[in-house]
């Protein structure tokens, strides 16, 4: 929940300010394909139950086009760690709507990773 951490993770993350608890307002620099933009959106973290659930809600807009995302993370603690599931629902518009589902769901999925490796190594840095 540490928006500092928050910011590290997210692939392409210029900014992320806290605007009130659980909200962050954020600016991502990405590239899909030939469609590249900055876009600013906002992250609202609702139905947390710490630590084992949280849903994040995000909302990107640019001139290439605008994106929303459903994420609900789950993670549940183990003998041998932490395993972390997630489900994720995307809608695209504009530019961004234009590539395709696949090209979109190719790239969502390669984000989700970098985020959550991002993440596995701060979690291993804070924990040393």
């Amino acid at each position: 929940m540490d928006p500092a951490a928050l910011k590290a993770c997210i692939p392409g993350c210029e900014t992320l300010e806290e605007r009130a608890p659980g909200s962050y307002a954020l600016t991502v620099r990405v590239g899909i394909a030939a469609v590249k933009g900055a876009y600013a959106g906002v992250v609202t973290i609702s139905e947390a139950l710490p630590p084992e659930s949280y849903r994040l809600l995000t909302t990107a807009d640019g001139p290439p086009g605008s994106a929303r995302a459903d994420v609900r993370i789950t993670l549940t603690e183990t003998t041998a760690g932490t395993i972390v599931r997630y489900v994720a629902e995307m809608q695209a518009q504009g530019g961004l709507a234009r590539l395709g589902g696949p090209l979109l769901a190719g790239t969502a999925k390669i984000m989700a990773a970098q985020f959550f490796k991002a993440m596995d190594r701060l979690v291993e840095q804070r924990s040393i």
